[in-house]
């Protein structure tokens, strides 16, 4: 089977309550949940360093990249995932901000590894108004990058030519998230993100990828002949 990205709830991105909620979907048994947040913390750091929440089944998120490796050091933007072994119909995914202006991404991929769905992470920084950085090297074949970045520029909403979701015009934030839209042909491949900022005027960007592992498939069983068994001319082993 192939790693993919299914159904998935769109952007939840603003600047009001506290928390940020994606709206309703259905995530089928044996995916995988992948959260990217990025917001602004002005007033309380501790509050924007929570575990996303669910409803439905509580599920168990882990912090698998920031922009800061320090896992006790609130960061600007964090990728989680949380595996969902039974199917779950209706449910929503929330994550807290304390002043409410950020970006809120939940991706539900299928056929990905669960028990350790990261490999490769990146994090950095990079100026430029359209800019394709690269971001990591793949452990494997068939894994599916992902980033969050935002522009300190503030220019408004950037874009880009991955599959991406943006937001902008904000006290703080401009972001997007993104995608790519085909998994990786073999272990070493250098992958990239393009950022495209509002306008022409250039972009100070901040960004963390992360690498999706696929599901490994069963070994092939291995037929062993015994020492002595007579073995038939012509057959194939």
């Amino acid at each position: 089977m192939t790693l993919g990205i299914g159904t998935s709830p769109a952007l939840s991105a603003g600047f009001a309550s506290p928390d940020r909620e994606t709206s309703t979907f259905s995530p089928p048994a044996q995916s995988l949940l992948v959260a990217a947040i990025v917001g602004f913390d002005a007033v309380d750091e501790e509050d924007f360093d929570e575990l996303p929440q669910n409803t439905g089944t509580a599920l168990e998120w882990s912090r698998r990249a920031s922009d800061d490796p320090d896992p006790g050091v609130p960061a600007t933007i964090r990728f989680y995932t949380a595996p969902n072994v039974s199917a779950q119909t209706n449910i929503t995914v929330s994550a807290r901000l304390s002043n409410g202006e950020g970006m809120l991404k939940v991706w539900m991929v299928t056929e990905a590894a669960l028990s350790a769905p990261v490999g490769a992470t990146g994090a950095g920084t990079t100026s430029g108004n359209n800019v394709t950085p690269g971001v990591y090297t793949s452990t494997v074949a068939g894994s599916r990058g992902f980033i969050a970045a935002y522009d300190e520029n503030n220019r408004g909403v950037p874009t880009s030519t991955d599959a991406a979701e943006g937001y902008g015009g904000g006290t703080f934030v401009c972001g997007l998230v993104a995608a790519k839209a085909a998994n990786t042909p073999g272990a070493g491949t250098g992958v990239t993100f393009n950022l495209d900022a509002a306008g022409s005027g250039g972009g100070s960007w901040l960004w963390v990828a992360i690498e999706v592992l696929p599901r490994l498939d069963p070994s092939r069983p291995i037929r062993v002949m015994q020492v002595g068994q007579a073995v038939k001319r012509g057959t194939i082993w």
